[in-house]
């Protein structure tokens, strides 16, 4: 029975000296790894010093203002490049025409609310295209009888489209 004892302590008192060895070596890289993420943080962080530094010095207002001189022949504005928005040419009424478009003809029923004795012109609708051949897909809108106006129930196309394949 003794033996047994004595065996059981040595063999307990050998696994907790190895846990305490590999215990130590992890402790060890784990403080290296610590060591080496404080070298990077401070030459992180000196980077950062540089080149906040150095961005400071590129936006410089005198120097940003010397090279925009220098290199773009740009130079402070002056009271008479100064104008009213009111004096800036508008489309559409007679001073401007953008480049590439037709010439615009005022149309004086613009900003007129019509009469109300003449009816309205009505414009042809635009004939439809027809699909190209492939599958395609009509969506239709009902609405119920008793909220239609015209009274006749039937649907409406609202919508053609081509699926992709």
């Amino acid at each position: 029975m003794m033996r047994a004892a004595t065996f059981l302590w040595a063999l307990l008192a050998t696994i907790a000296g190895a846990g305490l060895f590999l215990l130590k070596y992890q402790v060890q890289a784990e403080e290296r790894h610590l060591r080496e993420v404080r070298k990077d943080i401070v030459g992180t962080e000196q980077s950062i010093h540089v080149l906040k530094a150095e961005w400071s010095y590129l936006n410089d207002p005198l120097r940003l203002r010397e090279q925009a001189e220098r290199h773009l022949a740009m130079h402070p504005m002056r009271a008479n490049q100064m104008v009213t928005v009111e004096s800036v040419p508008m489309i559409g009424d007679g001073l401007y025409q953008p480049p590439g478009l037709l010439p615009m003809k005022k149309d004086p029923a613009v900003g007129h609310k019509p009469d109300a004795k003449k009816p309205a012109a009505t414009t042809p609708a635009p004939a439809k295209k027809p699909l190209p051949p492939g599958r395609t897909m009509t969506a239709k809108l009902t609405k119920p009888q008793g909220t239609n106006k015209s009274g006749n129930g039937h649907s409406t196309e609202v919508a053609n489209a081509r699926l992709r394949p």
